[in-house]
């Protein structure tokens, strides 16, 4: 049998049989079921590293955005392009945010408002959200419905500069505890 020889035999989603008066047609294997449930809850995240909000004329698919954005010309832009909103809203799953802009030097992210340092170019905030690498809904709004225009989000996974403080209370204390359990035998043997 020369069938399982081909890729279509690991990658096949139904089955090959062709059946008109079955509810399919082709009859779907559990693989299909699985991956329309994955697709059907599929939320658009950004993952470490950076992220134009806009390339090519078209806004990052993680991006959220109500009508009225626009995509407008920018030669400060990395690919010419920037991306001008009323506000943004996408999920990150990192410890930091890096954000770029250029419009007004205060934002309200998350309903908090962020004053950028001024860059050559853009404004610049940083924010951290969390100790450990994890998932946030970012909602990103002009301050008294003012637009913005967006350049760039960068995700960044801090959790090993973050967690290094504890690992080295946790060495630290560990050494103490073999090191006061060795004076205590010491000790009792004299």
């Amino acid at each position: 049998d020369e069938e399982y020889r081909q890729p279509s035999y690991y990658f096949r989603m139904v089955e090959p049989d062709f059946d008109p008066d079955a509810e399919y047609v082709f009859p779907p294997l559990p693989v299909y079921h699985a991956l329309r449930a994955h697709i059907a809850g599929y939320q658009p995240t950004l993952y470490t590293g950076a992220h134009m909000a806009t390339s090519h004329r078209q806004p990052h698919h993680a991006l959220s955005l109500p009508d009225g954005y626009q995509i407008v010309s920018d030669d400060r832009a990395l690919f010419g392009v920037a991306l001008q909103a009323m506000t943004a809203d996408f999920q990150i799953n990192g410890t930091d945010i890096l954000l770029e802009w250029r419009g007004a030097p205060t934002l309200l992210i998350n309903g908090e408002r962020v004053t950028g340092t001024r860059g050559r170019a853009w404004y610049v905030a940083r924010l951290t959200l969390s100790p450990s690498a994890e998932r946030h809904a970012i909602t990103i709004q002009g301050v008294d419905g003012e637009a913005f225009i967006l350049h760039e989000v960068m995700v960044l996974d801090r959790t090993l500069p973050y967690a290094l403080p504890y690992g080295v209370l946790a060495l630290v204390g560990a050494v103490l505890v073999v090191m006061i359990g060795a004076e205590i035998i010491q000790s009792r043997r004299s």
